[in-house]
């Protein structure tokens, strides 16, 4: 099945909603699905480029 959705979990001591609050000052929009999960979505608007950036971004905050 081809989708657009991830969904992870976190496991270092942080919370989602932690988490999505720092990524969101880094300007990379995700949403809690629980305490330890965040569920990431994309559209047909969103380029390889955008994900690529938004990545990098998002592997600095959870680093």
């Amino acid at each position: 099945v081809e989708t657009n959705i991830i969904m992870f979990d976190i496991n270092d001591g942080r919370d989602a909603l932690t988490i999505i609050s720092e990524l969101s000052n880094a300007g990379v929009r995700m949403v809690a699905f629980g305490p330890k999960t965040i569920r990431v979505t994309t559209h047909r608007d969103i380029s390889s480029e955008d994900i690529d950036l938004a990545l990098e971004r998002a592997f600095t905050v959870l680093n």
